[in-house]
């Protein structure tokens, strides 16, 4: 939320680590045994160590960067300005930091709590709203992504045929809009959470059924598919070669599997004490990194990837959970799997509803602004014409006393009718001017009246939370609409994740850093350097040959 009163709610540090490392869970990670298979056990385990170990410092330099930034604009105006000119004596970051704890006595309220607010500072307006679009779009994808599985998971369970024939495309698409019907309301209400805060409760539970749950009932089921002599899922044949033309395809997916990591900086906002926000960011993008990573080899070994050997394709084990054995646990998986999905879209659109508020609390206040300024421009001429209308009273008075001295004095009747068309012609210029000072009084009256009968005089409301529960209603609504209307999650994630996620993990992060370093006059170390130039390198690389591979995909399967 956008007001003072979500700022003062703060969480510790543990429940700040609890809530981020549960917003890594998403669907990518569930088609993780499956892309593995494009590139093999030993090549797969190579790129997504390096992708997990590549978004923890991407993730360090944006908290960084924000760090940088708040305590640069903390610092009084004359304070900064003396400190840029000791700054060509001294480039040390920690005197930056001791400095700028002296000028935080006077602080100033600045809103850092998603990309979009960082890049307005750093990069300017338009690259601003060009990342608060981006990222907005990636998130409400991601919760799309969720919907998605979750009716991959439901919809072979709520309408189970009696025979064993497959659905048709029509009966699935009826059966999916139905599921709609049923999550709608519940996303709706889900989505009504304004803080993040007050999500790590749920958070705390869809952690426990996806951990416990789901990667349980995958090792469960590997283990016994590894050590069954005789299991109709076998390992995979392929299980140790190099498949290096399936690089492009994998990396989209793998870093797909990293979408909780635009939760960083509202992670950061809801800390109380910030300065543990790089360590509880990176130990909780490490960790997972190295469960996932763990889950993933472990399910495609088990069999629960497809692929040759295993006696099943590639597309009947999309999501890890289609595949699981045997039956009932495979059942009772999908359910708490949805469970868990469904209570990760809350959190996953946290930064997309907060930068929607901030948009709209922005614009609400510009419109506010704008029609004050007018109100006072009316004011004003509603006294420069009482004044003038006083001033104009006194001329015309003076001006027929002395036509009625001059008019004693005339004795032609020339004169007389030259003095009385001079009077009669100034008569009938205050005349027409006095219509559009009695309308222009009327309009002001109207505007200055208390009673607000007239809307358009009234101030405009600001943007506030009686008003955020329609936005999100309207987010439920097309999350659910593109979710339920989708059928290929992997088409959908592996784009998803090549282009939008790439822009978001790898490229932004160092820019931000980059330019909060810049703007504080703090030297950049050649080692930061060379990693940023690595990072913008590998998600340039990936956006192009990635987004290409996985657009031809995408067009394929269609």
């Amino acid at each position: 939320m956008t007001n003072d009163g979500a700022n003062s709610r703060k969480v510790s540090s543990s429940k700040a680590f609890l809530t981020f490392f549960k917003s890594l869970f998403g669907a990518g990670l569930l088609s993780l045994p499956n892309v593995l298979g494009k590139v093999g056990l030993p090549l797969g385990i190579i790129l997504y160590t390096l992708v997990a170990s590549g978004c923890t410092v991407t993730c360090f330099m944006l908290v960084e960067a924000r760090d940088v930034t708040e305590r640069f604009l903390l610092l009084p105006q004359q304070q900064r300005q003396s400190y840029q000119k000791q700054q060509g004596e001294n480039n040390d970051k920690e005197a930056c930091i001791e400095k700028s704890k002296e000028g935080t006595k006077q602080k100033n309220h600045y809103h850092l709590v998603t990309y979009g607010d960082l890049a307005s500072i750093l990069l300017g307006p338009r690259m601003a709203s060009l990342t608060r679009w981006i990222i907005i779009v990636l998130n409400f994808l991601f919760s799309a992504g969720l919907v998605i599985v979750i009716c991959e998971n439901i919809v072979p369970i709520l309408f189970r045929t009696s025979s064993s024939r497959l659905y048709t495309e029509e009966e699935e698409m009826d059966h999916r809009r139905t599921l709609g019907y049923i999550l709608f309301p519940i996303i709706s209400v889900a989505l009504q959470i304004p803080w993040l805060q007050d999500m790590w409760i749920i958070s705390a539970l869809g952690l426990l059924v996806y951990t416990v749950g789901v990667m349980g009932s995958t090792i469960y089921s590997s283990f016994l598919t590894i050590t069954s002599a005789s299991s109709l899922s076998m390992t995979p044949t392929d299980l140790w070669q190099w498949k290096w033309n399936g690089i492009p395809s994998f990396l989209g997916s793998a870093v797909y599997a990293m979408e909780g990591i635009n939760l960083t900086l509202p992670t950061v906002h809801s800390m109380e004490d910030k300065s543990k926000s790089a360590h509880v960011i990176c130990s909780a993008l490490l960790t997972y990194g190295a469960v996932t990573l763990s889950f993933a080899s472990v399910g495609y070994a088990g069999g629960l990837g497809g692929g040759p050997g295993t006696m099943r394709t590639k597309g009947e084990c999309d999501v890890v959970t289609n595949c699981i054995i045997p039956e009932e646990l495979q059942i009772v998986m999908q359910i708490a799997l949805s469970l868990a999905l469904l209570l990760s879209i809350p959190v996953m659109m946290y930064p997309t509803t907060e930068m929607l508020e901030v948009m709209l609390t922005d614009y609400y206040s510009q419109q506010s602004s704008q029609h004050r300024e007018q109100k006072n421009i009316r004011q004003q001429e509603q006294q420069h014409i009482q004044y003038g209308s006083v001033d104009s009273t006194l001329e015309e008075r003076q001006h027929f006393k002395h036509s009625e001295i001059s008019m004693s004095n005339v004795d032609s009747n020339d004169d007389f009718d030259m003095i009385s068309n001079k009077t009669f012609k100034h008569t009938d210029n205050i005349v027409k001017e006095k219509p559009h000072s009695v309308i222009t009084n009327s309009i002001i009256l109207d505007c200055s009246t208390d009673n607000g009968s007239n809307n358009d005089c009234n101030d405009i409301e600001p943007y506030s939370q009686e008003k955020s529960w329609k936005l999100r209603l309207l987010l439920s609504f097309f999350i659910t609409l593109l979710g339920c209307s989708t059928k290929s999650f992997t088409l959908f994630s592996s784009f998803v994740g090549a282009v939008g996620l790439t822009f978001a993990g790898f490229i932004l992060p160092p820019l931000l850093y980059y330019q909060s370093m810049i703007k504080a006059n703090i030297n950049i170390h050649w080692y930061m350097r060379l990693l940023m130039g690595m990072l913008v390198g590998f998600g340039l690389w990936n956006m192009t040959i990635g987004g290409v591979s996985s657009f031809l995909d995408l067009i394929h399967g269609l």
